[in-house]
C-alpha cells in the first residue's frame, strides 16, 4: 500500500471516529494497515478507540485488542485503553460464576495473564525510557498515573463505596515507578519541570500514601481477595 493510500484511510478513520461511525472506522483503520506488520501507533490508537466504542460483544472487542497489540503496546494511550478494557471485563466476569459459554470462559481465563503482562509492559517501558533519559518516558509516566487514578475511581474508593479495594495493589504497581523517579530532570525548562513534579511525580507519591491501609494484610489474607481479576493477578505476581 502506498503512503498516500495509507494516509487517506487513516484520516478517513479519524473522521469516522468523530462522527461516531465506529464500525466504518474499524474498517478504515484496517485498510490503513493492510500489507503492513504492526500498524503505526497513531493508527493502532484510533483503531482501538473504534473497537472499544463499537456495538460488538465484549469478547469480540477483547479478541480484537489481543490481535491489535500482539506486537506490543506501541503507544501509551493504546496501552492505557487496553489495560482498562481488560480489567473492566475481569471485574464483570472473573470469579463471579457468570453464565458464560465455554469459549467466553476460556477467554476470561486467558485474560488474567494478559492483564498481568499488560501492567508489567507499561511499568517496564516507563523504567526503560526513564533510565536512558528518553523524554518519551513522560507520556508513559502520565499513562501510568492516569490508569492508577482510573482504578482508584473504578473501585469506588473516593465515594466510599467499598472498603476492600481489590485493585489497590495494581494501582500501587502503576504509581510506584513514577513516584520513585525524578522524571522532571529529563527536561531543561524550569516551568515544565514544576508542572511534571506537581501533576505526575508528587501526585503518584500522594496517591501511594493515600492508598496505604492502616494495617497491611497478611499474604494469606491478600490471596483470599475474590471479587475481580486482581485475585489471580496476585497469584501470578506473588508466586
Amino acid at each position: 500500500m502506498s503512503s498516500l493510500t495509507e494516509s487517506y484511510y487513516f484520516h478517513r478513520g479519524m473522521t469516522l471516529l468523530q462522527q461516531e461511525e465506529w464500525d466504518a472506522a474499524i474498517q478504515s483503520f484496517s485498510f490503513a494497515s493492510e500489507g503492513r506488520g504492526a500498524p503505526r501507533p497513531e493508527i493502532a490508537v484510533g483503531w482501538a478507540k473504534a473497537i472499544l466504542r463499537s456495538s460488538r460483544q465484549w469478547d469480540e472487542k477483547i479478541e480484537s485488542l489481543f490481535a491489535l497489540t500482539a506486537g506490543g503496546y506501541s503507544h501509551p494511550q493504546l496501552w492505557a485503553m487496553a489495560i482498562q478494557a481488560y480489567l473492566h471485563v475481569l471485574d464483570q466476569y472473573d470469579g463471579r460464576d457468570a453464565d458464560l459459554p465455554a469459549r467466553s470462559l476460556l477467554l476470561v481465563e486467558q485474560l488474567r495473564g494478559v492483564a498481568a503482562d499488560c501492567v508489567a509492559a507499561g511499568t517496564e517501558t516507563f523504567r526503560r525510557l526513564q533510565q536512558v533519559s528518553d523524554p518519551a518516558a513522560y507520556a508513559w509516566g502520565a499513562a501510568l498515573v492516569s490508569v492508577g487514578d482510573w482504578l482508584y475511581e473504578f473501585q469506588g474508593a473516593d465515594a466510599g463505596v467499598t472498603e476492600r479495594f481489590p485493585y489497590r495493589p495494581i494501582a500501587e504497581a502503576l504509581y510506584r515507578p513514577v513516584a520513585m523517579t525524578e522524571l522532571s530532570k529529563l527536561f531543561a525548562d524550569p516551568e515544565i519541570r514544576r508542572e511534571i513534579e506537581d501533576s505526575l511525580t508528587n501526585r503518584a507519591r500522594r496517591q501511594l500514601h493515600r492508598m496505604q491501609p492502616q494495617v497491611r494484610p497478611t499474604r494469606s489474607a491478600r490471596m483470599r481477595l475474590d471479587p475481580s481479576g486482581w485475585s489471580l493477578f496476585a497469584l501470578r505476581s506473588m508466586g
